[in-house]
């Protein structure tokens, strides 16, 4: 049996826009530009990172190709941004260096 006497409350599009806009605000990371480097990436045989203050590649591991022998680390372009502690780095799609901070806030 329902109980008239009990309120029900309504999820409306205003209440639903403020939890979204919340939960937006609380996930948005701020993106910066740290150096404009311009890498032209050949995604198909290496990946690329940031790391130590310089743009690092290595390659990719073929299925069915060699075993799990050393895999070379060569280094892009050399001390391009000075790391900060509580900074993650990535490359973007224009091959240049963006930093966000990691981890909570």
């Amino acid at each position: 049996m329902i109980n008239p006497t009990r309120k029900t409350t309504k999820i409306t599009t205003k209440t639903a826009k403020k939890q979204t806009k919340k939960s937006a605000k609380r996930a948005k990371k701020v993106l910066v530009k740290v150096a404009k480097v311009g890498i032209t990436k050949d995604a198909a045989n290496f990946i690329y990172f940031a790391a130590r203050g310089s743009v690092w590649r290595v390659a990719r591991r073929k299925t069915g190709g060699p075993g799990l022998g050393p895999r070379v680390h060569e280094i892009v372009a050399q001390d391009v941004y000075a790391p900060r502690p509580g900074f993650l780095y990535f490359i973007d799609k224009r091959g240049d260096v963006i930093s966000f901070r990691g981890g909570r806030y």
